[in-house]
């Protein structure tokens, strides 16, 4: 089965391994390689009062629910999804009783009131209210018997799913143009990275936009690895200049090895490549040593730029947390 991956990581590996040109003819026809709307599990802080082991058990309901409706996260590269969209939901106690039974039990009427947004924007795109009822030796594991009892391949909550992926596609295809002249705007003030996360969450499953925003990404993402050319090989030329011997050849060659060949600069890199290599090889280092760790460092920086944007999401996340006022 082929990985699946979001935009921003298929714009990574292509643009860095091979160029946009090659890109840009056969985006098209990959979108077996890139990911569709996923997910995110997430239990707020006022989700009722609930114990500890409760809201992870929530959490992992919440999860379970994403999964079995397709729309879950997976393994693998799949782990690289924007953490933009949610599953979430909100807990309102409706009676709490203990029984008279020998020994005394506890009792939890629940409300569970079950979201699909956009954690980012705070838009609500679905919403269900369900009844659970649950009962066990004490709150904790009472409040754990309701939640589990939570089914996950409900047919409502199908639907309820179904209609909150349909919205978030409905909403990114009619919302495509505001998008990208959104990321355009960040491009022009060379944010290019946040540019380029705006346009990376638009899920494959919105497929018009998905498209629109590929186009879209490609000159952004020109732009940025021109801007990181310049950059990087003036830091090479230094660590040459100032260790013109093996030691100096490795540190150059470790910054050479992130640039993109497709950079306007390249041309300047591939001649500071040849002229270490031609020095080294008065030291008896052959020229192919010095070219083949220049390769496989782009390797390993485009696999790195896929935890890169992931770390950047999270970060984000964190930093601003999600928003929910109002569902």
């Amino acid at each position: 089965m082929k990985q699946k991956i979001t935009l921003m990581a298929a714009i990574c590996l292509s643009l860095l391994l091979y160029g946009n040109n090659s890109y840009s003819q056969n985006s098209a026809s990959n979108h077996d390689y890139i990911g569709s709307v996923i997910l995110n599990a997430y239990v707020p802080e006022q989700a009722g009062d609930m114990p500890e082991l409760a809201r992870k058990t929530l959490e992992d309901k919440l999860s379970l629910i994403a999964s079995l409706n397709g729309v879950g996260r997976g393994t693998d590269m799949n782990n690289f999804v924007s953490p933009r969209f949610i599953i979430t939901a909100n807990i309102v106690v409706i009676s709490k009783d203990i029984t008279s039974t020998a020994p005394p039990m506890t009792a939890y009427n629940l409300e569970v009131h079950l979201y699909i947004g956009d954690g980012f924007d705070g838009k609500k795109f679905a919403a269900k209210t369900m009844l659970v009822k649950g009962i066990g030796t004490n709150e904790s594991k009472a409040y754990m018997d309701a939640i589990k009892n939570i089914k996950a391949d409900d047919p409502a909550i199908q639907r309820f799913v179904t209609e909150g992926r349909d919205k978030i596609i409905d909403y990114y295809n009619t919302q495509c143009d505001l998008i990208i002249k959104e990321a355009q705007v960040l491009a022009s003030r060379n944010d290019y990275v946040y540019a380029l996360d705006k346009l990376g969450t638009v899920p494959e499953d919105c497929k018009a936009c998905f498209d629109k925003c590929i186009n879209a990404s490609i000159p952004i993402y020109k732009k940025y690895i021109d801007l990181n050319c310049q950059l990087y090989l003036t830091n090479a030329k230094a660590q040459w200049a100032a260790s013109p011997d093996a030691n100096g050849a490795a540190a150059a060659a470790g910054i050479l090895g992130t640039i993109n060949p497709d950079a306007s600069c390249y041309k300047e890199v591939k001649e500071l490549i040849d002229e270490i290599a031609k020095t080294m090889k008065q030291y008896n280092t052959r020229e192919w040593e010095l070219k083949m760790k220049i390769e496989n460092d782009r390797v390993q920086f485009a696999k790195e730029m896929i935890n890169i944007f992931k770390e950047m999401a999270v970060s984000k996340t964190k930093r601003k947390g999600y928003n929910t006022k109002g569902w």
